[in-house]
Order: C-alpha cells, then sequence, then structure tokens
C-alpha cells in the first residue's frame, strides 16, 4: 500500500496501491483478516468480536448463499 486517506465523514478509506508489488484483492483479503468487511471480503466472526469497542461498526447479517 502506497498511501491511505480516511474520510471520517464517510467512514472509507482511499487506498493506492503498487500494482508491482500487489494487488487490490490481496489488500481487500488482508482488510478482512484484521477484522473489517469490505467490498469482497467478509471479515471472520471471530476476528471482528475481537476488535475494541471503538472499532466495531454496524455490520449487515450474514446472507446464506
Amino acid at each position: 500500500v502506497s498511501t491511505v486517506l480516511w474520510d471520517a465523514k464517510t467512514e472509507m478509506a482511499k487506498i493506492t496501491i503498487d500494482s508491482t508489488k500487489t494487488t487490490v484483492d490481496q489488500v481487500l483479503k488482508k482488510i478482512a483478516t484484521v477484522g473489517y468487511d469490505n467490498v469482497k471480503y467478509r471479515a471472520a466472526d471471530s476476528v471482528y468480536d475481537k476488535l475494541h469497542g471503538c472499532c466495531k461498526y454496524d455490520r449487515p447479517a450474514k446472507s446464506s448463499k
């Protein structure tokens, strides 16, 4: 990851990557492994549950596929 800009109002991050070193998919997977859902991956409940209270957010229910 080259840069991360966090927008507190929208609660969204804008991430710039060096595509010669990683992919968007790899970054999204890594984000999910530390407890944060994203457009492609849902964090494991066990990892999300360990987040500090200030870092938790309203999560939509799991969809049953």
